[in-house]
């Protein structure tokens, strides 16, 4: 995390993630992991996603756009 040295922000937001994919499928909710799909090995985002491994770039929004319109299509769909 070159933003903040020291700073490991990948395990509570993986965490974060098992904890809301079982509750959004509880409470009949759309959940979108965004995080799995562009992480690497250490869960982070990797430069070819986001140059300072923290916010995406044109290559990582274009990972997680048909991700989103998927789960916007799905919750239209719930309705």
């Amino acid at each position: 995390f070159p933003l903040l040295p020291g700073l490991e922000p990948a395990p509570p937001i993986v965490a974060l993630n098992r904890l809301l994919a079982p509750y959004a499928a509880q409470h009949d909710a759309v959940f979108v992991d965004l995080h799995t799909p562009l992480a690497d090995e250490r869960q982070g985002l990797p430069k070819q996603y986001a140059e300072d491994g923290v916010h995406p770039n044109l290559a990582g929004y274009q990972v997680m756009s048909p991700l989103v319109e998927a789960g916007i299509q799905r919750a239209l769909g719930a309705r």
